[in-house]
Formats: structure tokens, sequence, C-alpha cells
């Protein structure tokens, strides 16, 4: 008894494994104000906050728990309150929805097969007077003990093999549940050799179940089929046939509650589909005897049916479509049809509408000429653009019926003219007598159910040669034997302790499969440690494979490629079903065990997604499906969402906010081979070293401006500090609308400046774009910072970055009607981004900012094997955060971009090591104006071990002091400070030999002259491999007592788009403005005198004068000679003039001028015909001005005698990258190769590009003897 009793206590101890407490403390914060569209909603906000579907502040963490254990006893204690200030209250959102209490919510939730707890809290209640308090601080305390339930070790029992792997395989589609008929000619035709081994192979149908934990077919299953020997000659030949049963794609189960079968349809597919092969077992269906007797008599069963026309989605997102529209047309009627109906017991019906009135509207219900009571529908807020567009409603109605024909009449009774309604569906049930009025009956009876029933089925109108079969499990129906039969009335008894299906059937006809097509065979069931799966659309799976072979090389991936159909059919029976790709991604899931390195890592979506699942129109762009939420009338709880795919453990699967990323996923919009090829090439290029260069140093934050909340550029302006302390080899720029002059023009309020600055940051490159404030499918900001039209022009195809855009759907992707801004971002054929971390709907601005924090907890973070993380990662990390997990808010986020993709984060890192001489630990020299100063450093490892084999140039940057600046409030509002670090001392380049650099400058006049700590910037590469650093220890300011006196101006040539540009020649309105300038103490690019900046004029318009100081950059291993390259955009055609002025570091000033013509390369022109040099004696050579540059140009010069004979023909096939020809060179000699005479000659030059018109042009030439 003792030792019993010691037992009990060991298993109560070691049953309660730990106990933990802690102290949490809210930094409770200003309310934010957010304005979407007219409207203006008002947040509580704390420190990390996320918001719940009421939009009320959630307070989440969470605790990694150990596999077996479960969290028990969680309670909050100590809990401390503040009371709401009067502005919080009028802030507050739903007060009805708060507790008296703090309630702790408690969720499992299982990572990558890691199991955590996730706590949250509304940390608000109303006390005992009824005052709403908020949370401060508390304690929490929770116990761990071990549990029989275990969810990450609930794997799924799969297959290896595919029944698909081998054989023979045709696939049909089936339009309704019932006998299916095929003849042995038709498996014939089909191509079977051996059609007496046929076997049917199919799931059944209805759409795959959400929740992973629900039951599904693994692969295909084999069905039961019936032969049937019409020649009753014990073979299967001609005339003969086989059966079985097919279901519909949709489904039907029984509400209890409510007492009705209620349909559901299926989302992506009105067929089903079986398959069908003659290499595997055959399986004939199984006749089973009638059960002796029955304690329960059906001669009448439940029959359905349903009107359900998907042709409308009112707000295009979510899953939930309409049909009848009750708008000039108020009253509809439908008609059901119930062949001998049981009068005896009623008719049901459900009715589901929707309406969107600013009045509570009802419509008026009319079943069979009675009225019944009006359904009504509540109103909703038309002139919100956050509430519900409209409001749904569900009627439930019985009456008895009088006759087989039963009509529904349903009018909208509209309050007032702007009043719509829709009809969403009408599902029906009815009794019916169980007689065979067709050749087909399908019946069920809920009635006779019940434990320990045995029901006796009586069928009258019964031929002699009825059948019965069960097909309660439609993948394994059997055949009831009569228990009876006598004058036409088949009786047969079976169980009844559940739902039992069956069909009832006589040979007079059977319904007929249609042939879809042979099916290849396939094995992804044989798949296992596989590291990315590609699901690219077959249009575009050519481009998917090299993608694929791109990652096998570069990553060391194991990478598949599947196509949509081929997951289908093994996973969804062949139907089009969301589920299916992600049961495919679940079975690689659960093959790796907890086995990290084995379980998948990315999952890429190569295609364009629609909300319209359904549709096969060609302007429909579901190449790849989408998941949709179930709710398609508040757009701000309704989304499409990739997220689904990743959501792998046995407890997920209802993409709730708590529910954990398992992989990364991305997708690439595309909708034609083009853009397909396009992603590709991009890709390809992004990694390769073409796209080396100092811009992967540069983050960019772009923030917009107040309008009344200042938190769109308060946040930018936290996301650019954080980024600048925690990775400060990046150099920021801060573009924030309001620090920008304001234009009001006729169509709004504008930042032309704005746009400026963006398009020249696209150009220059930048690592990451990050836009934070409002936006659109059609741009960014309400003053249009970012067009499409921009987008179209931006040319940065060595520079693409990684766009991060927290505004309303700028990337709605899946509206088949327009192409989304930011789809044309990735999808712009000059440049553009590499990915998007974007949104498709609308979003709060709040949790945009908290998971856009999060994108940087990961961006430039490192896995446990020291790699950047891959964008998917990020991505999947960034949305499992505690702080994003309460809102729904997150699920709009996507990523569209290849999720395997590394951000191009340099390799290296680069130190410094000396400066004039001296080490960093002795340095002690000021950068000094017009002081020379050397630095020197090397290139080192992740280790900090020197890479002695780097051989390369660096590209140093030398930046004065951080300085404070102000937006200017523009809207009224409080200007915002900020700081910017901006001014380049100096940017040149050095030359690096066995990982080691200097180089030198002179530190110019116009610094601040207050000393402070400036920067270095380092960007370098060998044409392999890359690297960055920074150092951020030196100082700058005073002025030098030891410098030059230097009073010489800079020497300053300009040309346009190569340096073989003469005064006055042609261009295209694209041209590159190139400035080489030498002077022995260096540019001045400083910019903090005034009037000492690099300036473009053109045209004489010093209003619009052009700051090129950061176009400037030193040539190699030299700081007195430089360049400044800068491309002009859409000038307008005809002459033009530019003016550049220039300032050395002791502020001398050069000025150049010239002139230019500005053609359309539409067509080709041709200008500036000479031939030099002209007169000539032995050789001269033939030059002239185009429009045409890298375009190929055939040439052709002919020299006549001023009397018109020809005496010398030369040709050539030329591309020139400027808009100079290279020359054509003649010795004077005729085609015969005979000298001739000297005097005047005439020449005429012929040239045509490929697939253009010929242009001609005649000039005179002189030779001297």
């Amino acid at each position: 008894m003792k030792y019993f009793l010691f037992s009990l206590f060991l298993i109560a101890c070691l049953s309660v494994f730990s106990q933990k407490s802690e102290i949490y403390e809210l930094n409770w914060q200003k309310p934010l104000k957010e304005i979407i569209g007219s409207e203006t909603l008002l947040f509580l906000n704390f420190s990390g906050a996320s918001y719940n579907d009421k939009l009320l502040p959630v307070f989440s963490f969470r605790d990694a728990i150990p596999v077996g254990m479960k969290v028990i006893n969680a309670q909050i204690f100590n809990a401390e309150f503040i009371p709401l200030t009067e502005e919080e209250q009028a802030f507050l959102k739903n007060p009805e929805a708060i507790s008296t209490e703090i309630i702790l919510n408690t969720d499992f939730q299982i990572e990558r097969k890691k199991p955590y707890t996730l706590f949250s809290v509304v940390p608000l209640k109303r006390n005992s007077s009824g005052t709403i308090e908020k949370l401060s601080k508390f304690s929490l305390s929770y116990s761990l003990a071990f549990t029989k339930e275990n969810d990450i070790a609930k794997f799924k029992v799969l297959s290896n093999v595919s029944v698909l792997n081998t054989g023979k395989w045709v696939k049909l589609k089936l339009n309704e549940s019932g006998i299916y008929r095929i003849s042995y000619s038709e498996l014939i035709s089909m191509g079977f050799s051996n059609p007496g081994n046929i076997s049917v192979f199919s799931n059944g149908g209805g759409m795959l179940p959400l929740r992973n934990s629900d039951f599904r077919h693994d692969d295909l299953v084999q069905n039961s089929i019936s032969f049937e020997d019409v020649n009753s000659d014990g073979s299967f030949n001609s005339n003969d046939y086989i059966l079985f049963y097919g279901q519909s794609s949709h489904n039907w189960g029984y509400d209890s509650t409510k007492g009705m079968f209620i349909h559901t349809k299926h989302r992506y597919s009105d067929y089903s589909y079986c398959f069908l092969t003659d290499s595997k077992p055959v399986k004939i269906i199984n006749s089973v005897n009638s059960l002796p007797s029955g304690n329960v008599n059906v001669s009448t069963f439940d029959d359905y049916n349903f009107y359900e026309r998907d042709s409308l989605n009112l707000i295009n997102s979510g899953s939930v479509w309409y049909g009848s529209c009750f708008d000039i047309v108020t009253t509809y009627n439908y008609y059901f049809n119930f062949p001998d109906i049981y009068t005896s017991l009623p008719l049901k019906a459900k009715i589901a509408v929707a309406a969107r009135s600013s009045s509570i509207s009802n419509y008026s219900v009319s079943i069979n000429g009675q009225n019944q009571i009006p359904l009504s529908v509540s109103s909703v807020n038309i002139n919100s653009y956050t509430n519900s567009y409209a409001a749904d409603g569900f009627g439930y109605y019985s009456v008895s019926p009088q006759s087989n024909n039963n009509t529904i009449r349903l009018s909208y009774n509209k309050p007032n003219s702007s009043s719509i309604g829709w009809l969403n569906y009408i599902t029906v049930n009815a009794r019916r007598y169980l007689k065979m009025s067709s050749s087909q009956l399908y019946f069920r009876d809920i009635n006779s159910v019940g434990a320990g029933k045995i029901a006796t089925y009586t069928i009258t109108n019964a031929g002699s040669n009825l059948k019965v079969w069960d097909v309660t499990n439609p993948v394994n129906a059997f055949r009831i034997l009569p228990a009876s039969y006598s004058d036409g009335t088949f009786v047969f008894h079976a169980a009844a302790d559940s739902l039992r299906q069956f069909v009832a059937f006589n040979d007079a006809s059977f319904l007929s499969p249609v042939r879809v097509g042979d099916v290849t065979n396939q094995n992804l069931h044989a798949l296992e440690n596989v590291d990315m799966v590609i699901i690219s659309h077959p249009d575009f799976k050519s481009y998917a494979d090299q993608l694929a072979t791109h990652h096998r090389a570069k990553d060391n991936f194991s990478v598949v490629v599947a196509t949509p159909e081929e997951v289908y059919n093994e996973f969804s029976s062949g139907m089009p079903d969301v589920a299916a790709v992600r049961d495919f991604m679940r079975m690689l899931y659960d093959k790796a065990g907890t086995d990290d390195d084995k379980m998948p890592r990315y999952l890429l979506l190569y295609g364009d997604g629609s909300y319209d699942n359904f549709s096969n129109s060609s302007s429909n762009t579901n190449y790849i499906l989408t998941y949709q939420s179930g709710n398609s009338l508040d757009p701000t709880q309704s989304y499409v969402c990739d997220d689904f795919y990743t959501l792998l453990d046995y407890n997920e699967g209802t993409v709730a906010g708590s529910e954990t990323m398992d992989i990364g996923v991305g997708r690439l919009p595309v909708k034609t081979q083009s853009e397909a090829k396009l992603v590709l090439d991009k890709i390809l290029n992004y990694t390769s070293t073409a796209t080396f260069g100092d811009w992967r140093n540069v983050l960019t934050f772009v923030g917009d401006d107040a309008e009344d909340v200042t938190s769109h550029q308060t946040q930018t302006d936290y996301l650019a500090n954080v980024c600048d302390t925690l990775v400060p080899n990046y150099n920021i720029d801060k573009i924030y609308l309001d620090a920008f002059q304001q234009v009001s023009t006729p169509v709004g309020e504008r930042y032309p400046d704005v746009n400026i600055a963006i398009l020249n940051r696209i150009r220059k490159g930048t690592l990451v774009f990050n836009y934070t404030g409002h936006g659109n499918e059609l741009g960014l900001a309400h003053e249009h910072v970012v067009t499409t039209s921009d987008i179209a022009s931006w040319d940065n195809w060595n520079k693409l970055p990684v766009f991060i855009t927290a505004t309303c759907e700028f990337s709605r992707y899946d509206d088949p009607v327009r192409t989304s801004a930011g789809e044309q971002v990735l999808l712009s054929t000059k440049g553009g981004a590499i990915a998007m971390f974007s949104t498709s709907r609308l979003v709060y601005s709040t949790p945009n900012f908290y998971l856009n924090q999060s994108f940087y907890d990961y961006m430039f973070a490192q896995d446990n094997n020291g790699e950047t993380y891959r964008l998917g990662d990020v991505m999947r990390l960034a949305k499992n955060s505690p702080t994003t997990t309460a809102s729904i808010n997150k699920r709009n986020f996507v990523l569209l971009g290849d999720p395997a993709l590394q951000i191009a984060i340099p390799y290296h890192n680069v130190v410094t090591t000396h400066i004039n001489g001296a080490t960093l630990s002795l340095a002690t020299d000021t950068f000094k104006a017009l002081s020379k100063i050397t630095v020197s450093g090397k290139i080192v490892d992740r280790s900090g071990s020197i890479v002695s084999d780097f051989n390369g140039i660096i590209y140093p940057a030398v930046y004065d002091k951080p300085m404070n600046t102000s937006t200017h409030g523009n809207d009224g509002n409080a200007p915002l400070n900020y700081r910017i670090q901006n001014k380049v001392l100096y940017k040149g380049k050095a030359t690096v030999r066995n990982g080691e650099f200097s180089f030198t400058f002179i530190v110019p006049k116009d610094i601040s002259y207050t000393i402070g700590k400036g920067k270095i910037s380092y960007y370098a590469d060998n044409s392999q491999l890359d690297a960055a650093g920074n150092y951020r220890e030196v100082m700058i300011g005073g002025s030098s007592s030891n410098f030059v006196n230097d009073s010489i101006s800079p020497e300053l040539k300009l040309f346009m788009n190569d340096e073989n540009f003469v005064f006055g020649g042609i261009t295209d309105p694209n041209p590159c403005m190139i400035a080489n300038i030498i002077d022995s103490s260096g540019v001045n690019t400083v910019g903090n005198g005034i009037g000492h900046d690099i300036t473009a004029v053109i045209d004489g318009n010093t209003s619009k004068a052009l700051n090129l100081n950061d176009y400037y950059e030193a040539e190699l291993d030299s700081y007195q000679k430089g360049k400044v390259s800068y491309d002009f955009t859409n000038l307008s055609v005809g002459n033009h003039n530019l003016r550049l002025k220039v300032w050395d570091v002791n502020n001398n000033s050069a000025e150049a001028y010239l002139e230019f013509i500005v053609a359309s390369s539409a067509e080709l022109v041709l200008d500036h015909i000479f031939n030099y040099p002209n007169p000539f004696t032995t050789q001269t050579s033939f030059y002239f001005d185009h429009n045409q540059p890298n375009s190929d140009l055939e040439v052709l010069v002919q020299i006549f005698t001023v009397t018109g004979k020809l005496v010398k023909t030369l040709d050539a096939t030329m591309n020139t990258a400027g808009f100079r020809s290279t020359p054509v060179l003649w010795d004077g000699l005729d085609d015969f190769g005979d000298k001739i005479g000297k005097g005047v000659y005439i020449y005429k030059l012929k040239v045509k590009p490929v697939n253009g018109k010929l242009v001609e042009k005649f000039e005179k030439l002189v030779i001297l003897k």
C-alpha cells in the first residue's frame, strides 16, 4: 500500500515538468490615427501591439516548450492598471467587446516541428464601475505537463509510390453523381490493350478539407467496378461494358441543428475525375446479402437540390460569389422539381442572400404561393471604405409541398433607390417516395438513423433487373442483394446506425464520362528530402526548369518542378484544389520527420493567380490557384493568401493568425511566356557578377507625408534609424515627402521633386526600397510619387532592389483585369525590382509597421549555418513573430519573387586598418578641410582573416557628419525632425592587391567645421565575390593649416553618350551626359557651400538645375581625375543645350557648354556626315552621327567623280554604344586598286538599320596629290 501511494506521488510529480513565472510591462504610447480613403481610424497603441478583428490591441508573446509537453495552469497575477485618458476613450474601437477581466489566451503552435505556446491578451478591461482600464504591468505563471496528445508526432502514413507511376492511364471527367458506363469498344478506342483488366481509380468528389487533421485519401484509390457480360459468354468483349459509381465535385452534408442536408459547392471545379488503367489487379464490386430483417420501415427518403450561380464577387476578393442581382429587376422565381414528392412532411429551404443598403432591408419570400417571414438583412455604412461592403442574411423555411413542382419567389424590397441585393444560393430538401421514376435513384434516409436500427427499404415500381449499390463510401461501393422482389417491389434490409447512401438503377440508361486524355506516368509520392518545390503552369515550365537548374548548381538544392495538374492527379483525384498543393508540401514535410535538414524549405508558384479560381476564360489569370478567405464582404477581413500552402502541421489549415508558416513561399505573377522568361532572366542576372556595384550598400526609405497623421514618416524614420544602427555597412537614403516642396495642380497636390528623387535613386541603385504610406493598385501616395508610367521608365536592370511596400493593395496580383503597380515593378522589362514584399489588399499602417520591422530582424541576419536568410525565410520568420500574430493583416502581405533567392548582400567584409599610416588605435588625425588623407584597409572573411587572394577594386565613399533637418509640415502638421548623413566628401575607387588597399584624397573646403564623427563606406569586388564595410570612428571637422594653395580651375570636357560626340551632334531622347574632370586637388561633391555643387542646366532653365554631386566618381587610384555620368530621360525632339559647372575642393570652378539635337529613335536620322582628314592624300575615314545606338547598321559609302562616275564602293556593318559611328576607312584607291587623281569628289552615304528604312546623304571630299 505504501509503495502504491509513493508511485501515485511520483507520477503526480513527474506529470508537472516545470513551472515558469515572468513579469511583463506594456509601453503604452500615443494613440495612432490612420486615414484610409476618406475615413479616419483611431487605434490604441503600445510598443509591439498587434490588432484583432475588432481592432483592439493585443499583447502577444510565445515560449518554446519541450516536445510532448503542454502548458497548464497559465494565469495572470499582480496585474496593474491605469485609466484610459479622455483621448484614448474617444479612440477606443468596439468597446462593447471589452470584458470585465483580462482573458489570457494560449495557443499551441508548431513551427517546423518545434512546439511553442503563444500567449495573448487584450490588455483592456472594464472595472466594477464600468470604466475601461488598460493593463500596464503583470506577472504570468504557468506549468508544463506531459501530454498524451503529441501533434508533432502525428505524421500521416504516406505511400512512397503513386499508382500513376507505371502503366497506361486515361483521365475522365464526371459532372454528376451516379452510375457510369464505359463500353468495351470505348476502352479499345482509348488505347487499352487488355480491357478485361480495367480498373477505375478515384477519390470521390468534394473539396479537400482545409484542416490538416481531417481525413483525406493519400494518392488515388481503386474503386469497385462491375463487369457486365451482355453476351453471357464468360468473357469481356464486344457489347460488354463496365459500371462504376462516380461522385459529383459538389458535396452534401447533414446539419443536425437545422435538420437539413446542406450542399458545399466546389470552389475550383464543376467536374470530378477518375482514372482508368489496365495495369492493376481488378477490383470487382462485392455483392452482399440483405440483412434478414429490419426494425424500421423506409418507404420515403430525403432528396435535395440547390441553386447557386456564381457570377459576381462583390469586392473582387474572397471565396464567396453571388448570382442573381436584385436591382432593376427585384423579383426572381426559382424552380425545384422533386418527382414522387411526399406531401405529408414539409419541404425545407435555406436561402442565403446579401444586400448593400444604408438601412435595414428585407426580401419577401414566397414558396409555392405561400408567403413566408421576410428575410431581413442588416444595414451597412455605404460611406465607409473599411466597413462591410454588404451584409449577408440567411433564412430557413418549412412548408407543406402540394406537388412535385415547387417555386420559390424571392423579391427584394429596396428601402431606397441605391439599395441592391444578391442571391448567394438556395438549398431545398424534400421527402420523396422510394419509387423508381427514372433509370437511377440516389437516396438516403436520415429519419431511420439510430443506434441499433436496421432499416427495411421498400422500393416500388422496380423492374426485375433493379440493382442497389451502397455508395456510402464512394470508393468502395458494394451491391446489396434483395431480401425479396415481387410485383415491382424491391425490398432489402441494411444497418442504419449511421447515415447510408444508396443508388438504385436498372439497365435503361447510365451516365457517360468524358475523356480528358492520357496521363503520363508520374510519381510525386516518391519524393523526399526536397529543398525547393516549383509549381509551374505548363506554359512556363521550361523557364521553371531553368530556374530549378540554377538553384541546384548555385545553392546545391534538391529542386522539384511539377505542374498543378500533376499535383491534382495524385492529391485531389484530378480536381483543381488549393489544398492539393498544400498536401503535396505536407507529404514532403511529414516524410522528413523532425529532421529540419530534410524538411522542404521553399515553394515557388510560377504563374499568376486570380480571385476567380473557377473561370476558364482566356482573360482570366488563374494559372496557379489562390487561397481566398471565406470573407467576401469586408475589405479589411477579406484576403488572398499564399501562406495557406505553408501551414503544414497537424493542427493547422484554417489560416488563423496564430498558425505559423513552416516553409517560405513566393509567387511569380506571370501571365505570358515573355513575362516568365523575363523574371527568370532577372533572377539569373541578379545572382551574377554583372550586378556588382556599390548600390548594394544603400537602403532607401520613403515616407508618405503627414496628412493629419504623422505615423507614416515617423515609422519610416524609425525603421531607417534601426537599420543605420544595426547594419552600419549600409548608407541610408531618406526620401520623406514632407521634406520636399508640395505643388498644387489642377488634379491635386503633387511632389514632382520626390518623383525625380525616387527615379534617380532607382537609377543609381539601392539594395532595398522601403515605402510606408498610402497607395493603391495604380501607384504610391495620393500625390502619385510612383505611377505606372514612372515604373515603365525605370532602367536599372543591373541594380534591382527588393521592394517593401507597407501600403494598401499595391501588389493586388489576383485581379485578372488589371496588372497592379507592384506587379509592374516586378515585371518591368528594363529594371524595376527583383522581388516584392508587398500588400494585396487593404491593410492598416500600425500592423504593417510591426511586420515591416520584423522583416529587418531577419533581412540581414544569418541562419544556424552562417548563411544569409533567403527571401522566403525573411517573410516566414517575420510573419511567425508574436507581434504579428493576432491580426490577419499579415496575411495580406505577399512575396512576389523567388523565395529561395538571397538578397545581394556583399559576401566579405572590409575593415579600415590605418589612417595616414597610423593604426586605428594610434590614429589621431582629424579629417580637416583641405588636409590630405590616406586610408588603408583590407578585405577579410567572416572570421576576420584577410582574404589574401582578393584582387580587385574597392569603392570608398567618405561621408561628412550626420546633420539635423526637418520636414516642412506641408499639410499643416508639426514638422518631423530627423537626421541624415548624405554629404559625400570623397567618392573614388582604388586597387585591391592581395586583399589590401589604400586611397588618398584631399578633404573639401566646404565641410562642416564642427568636429564630429563621419563615416567611411566601402564596397569592393574582384569579379567573383564582393565585400562591404564601414568605419564610423573617423573625426571630421576644423581646417588644416598645412595645405597647398590651389587657385587653378578644373579641366572639364563634356560629351553626350560617348567621347566621340561632337558639338551639335545627335542623341536620342534619353542621352547620357559624360563629363571628364581633372584637378590637382580633386573635385568638390560635399555640397555644403552655397552654389558649390556640381550642377547641370538644360536649355538655360536654371530653376531646374540638376545637382549631380552623387554622380561623380574618381578614377581608379586617383583623386585628381574623375567622371560625372548622368542619364537624361524623355527630352523633347529638337535642339538643346547643356551647361555643366563643377568645383574643386578649393572652390575653384569650371564650366563647359555643348549643344545637341534630340531625334526620335523611331526612324533613323543622320547628321554630321564628314570624312577626316579632308582634304587628304593617302587615306581618310568617314564618320556620321545617328540616333540608333546599340543597333546593327548596314553602311555603304559610294565615291563618285563630279561627272557621276562611280569609282569606289565601301561597305561595313557596325553597332555603336553611342551616337557617333565607327570610322569607315578608305585608302584612296578605286575598286580596281588603282590610284585616282586629285580633285573634288562626291560621296553618297547609305545607312540602313535592321528592319528599318534606308537613309541617304551626300557630301564632298578633296584628294591632294
